[in-house]
């Protein structure tokens, strides 16, 4: 994807590499925060100011749309991780009964992420549309066929998927006839077959690509918002400078490696030049 398929897209304006960090903190939203933040740095390794879009309600409320969405991509990246483990071993063949409930559990794990996100949620949750995001019927039937496994054999355990068969074994001497054993074998009639498990992983990546495509749209709207409705100024009032921990009544502690940064998706939408602080492509 390019400049041109998103002209209005015009983050990020420069490469930036983030470190982990951890604030001590006694105004909210830093009192007890749960888990670490990011710091982002210049090439030049100059600290950004940032804000994290929590405890404030306005923030929040304007921000909710990006984080979902984000959410989102989170549990389709684990469904589709999930089932890429899942064909590596099917291309393997393993006659084991520990290898099969592993792959099931797996498979299971994939449609419950999958089909949460098409199934309607409280709380304010996006419910996506199959078909505004598969134009292959092969898609859209097997779509139907995993949120009905979903429904049937994981979710409501009605029984019409999965099937256990209970035996009695007898003794063979018949001078000495008595039961010597149960034992069992499971059918499950909900799983998938190796192409199948192909298709649902390109499924999988389309539905990435479409999830990204309205990430894109929320940022944009929220970098509207932000500006608008906060104001730029504002914004780097309420921001938190590194270096001046006085913003937060505490005290940060930043890990000295760098944990990821932004090249891949800054050259994806800009090219290999930086922008100017303040400048559109």
């Amino acid at each position: 994807m390019s400049q041109k398929d998103n002209p209005k897209r015009v983050l990020p304006k420069l490469k930036l590499r983030f470190k982990e960090a951890s604030v001590n903190g006694t105004r909210p939203p830093w009192r007890n925060f749960p888990a670490p933040i990011y710091v982002a740095y210049t090439k030049d390794e100059i600290p950004c100011p940032f804000l994290l879009l929590l405890g404030n309600t306005q923030l929040e409320v304007i921000s909710k749309r990006v984080t979902n969405l984000n959410l989102m991509k989170l549990d389709v990246m684990k469904s589709r991780a999930a089932i890429n483990f899942v064909t590596s071993m099917t291309s393997v063949k393993q006659d084991d009964v520990n290898t099969d409930f592993v792959m099931k559990t797996f498979i299971d794990a994939s449609i419950i992420w999958y089909s949460k996100l098409f199934i309607d949620s409280d709380n304010g949750k996006i419910k996506l549309d199959h078909k505004k995001i598969y134009g292959d019927n092969k898609h859209i039937k097997l779509h139907k066929k995993i949120v009905e496994i979903r429904h049937g054999a994981i979710a409501h355990q009605t029984g019409r998927f999965d099937l256990a068969l209970a035996f009695v074994a007898l003794n063979p001497d018949a001078e000495q006839k008595e039961i010597i054993e149960f034992y069992y074998n499971y059918i499950s009639y909900g799983s998938m077959e190796l192409e199948e498990l192909k298709t649902f992983e390109d499924m999988l990546n389309i539905l990435i690509e479409s999830i990204d495509q309205k990430i894109y749209g929320a940022e944009d709207r929220l970098l509207k918002d932000l500006t608008d409705k906060i104001g730029i100024e504002k914004l780097y009032e309420l921001s938190f400078k590194v270096g001046d921990e006085s913003d937060i009544s505490g005290s940060i502690s930043i890990e000295t490696n760098y944990a990821f940064d932004n090249y891949e998706t800054y050259n994806r939408f800009h090219g290999e030049e930086d922008l100017l602080p303040g400048r559109q492509s």
